[in-house]
């Protein structure tokens, strides 16, 4: 059974004729007969009553029709859709993002993509890195935007550098540091500090930068989300580090530099061997070109 004999038996169907149907699907009357008595024969039942002028369907014949006619319906649909997710007038993607979510690099691309892309849905998992590294080679997710990938996963995953992040004291602007030009790690060793919670990677890195300074500050709090931590150093409850741009888009904090200066490596991550959807690839093509402009 091909649908071009189905196609052709719907035809004759609903005009009641083999010439008007074969005029109509632009081929000749004997392809149409040929195809319909061929299927009449594989099916072994007569679909169609030919002793009038008009060819009528058969008790046999409607049964098939009304099923036949709901099966290529389905088939249309489901090769609109896919012609959709072709021409990415629709489809879904799954990004996985850390706390940090809100970072230059990452914000900047998320806009591009949708602004070219509007009809295609994202969908953002918010955790740590090891959760979201778990998570996507379960297939889980389609990207994640992590930093500082381990040298194990590096091997394992294809990965686009992002433009690195600056990292900066966060503070209050009413503590002194905001009217430095710059300050060091090892100059913070008394200062109370605000971090994430410990399986966070943002806070090992930080903690790795401070022992390899031998300069660790006590830790006064950890939270889990970075608007609490913004809000805590804002009311002047202790210090923190974070990338640039979560700093100086809060008016409430100052940003001050550290001399030498320390950067974030965010990463576009995702698995070499998954075939990506048409959506996910117009995804990593948009990540590609933004890494090719800086």
């Amino acid at each position: 059974m091909e649908l071009r004999q189905l196609e052709y038996f719907l035809m004759v169907s609903d005009l009641t004729s083999f010439t008007r149907a074969a005029e109509r699907l632009y081929v000749s009357q004997p392809a149409v007969t040929n195809a319909v008595r061929s299927l009449e024969e594989e099916l072994g039942i007569q679909l169609f009553d030919r002793s009038q002028r008009k060819v009528a369907l058969t008790t046999e014949g409607k049964i098939f029709y009304r099923h036949i006619q709901n099966i290529m319906q389905g088939i249309s649909t489901t090769l609109n859709e896919i012609n959709d997710l072709k021409s990415h007038n629709r489809g879904h993607i799954v990004i996985g993002v850390t706390p940090l979510a809100g970072i230059a690099s990452t914000s900047s691309l998320m806009a591009e993509f949708r602004a070219a892309y509007p009809n295609i849905n994202i969908s953002l998992v918010e955790n740590n890195v090891k959760e979201l590294l778990e998570l996507l080679h379960a297939d889980k997710l389609d990207f994640a935007f992590v930093f500082d990938l381990p040298e194990q996963e590096q091997a394992r995953l294809s990965c686009l550098l992002l433009p690195q992040e600056e990292l900066m004291v966060c503070c209050s602007r009413r503590h002194r540091l905001c009217r430095m030009n710059s300050v060091t790690l090892t100059s913070l060793t008394e200062e109370a500090f605000i971090l994430m919670e410990t399986n966070c990677l943002f806070r090992q890195i930080l903690v790795k930068h401070f022992e390899d300074a031998d300069s660790m500050p006590p830790v006064s709090m950890e939270v889990s989300q970075v608007q609490l931590l913004r809000a805590l150093v804002a009311a002047d409850a202790g210090l923190s580090i974070l990338p640039e741009c979560l700093i100086t888009s809060d008016t409430e904090l100052s940003a001050v530099p550290l001399a030498p200066p320390v950067y974030l490596h965010p990463v576009l991550a995702y698995k070499a061997e998954k075939l990506l959807s048409h959506a996910a690839q117009a995804f990593e093509e948009t990540a590609r070109k933004g890494v090719r402009r800086a």
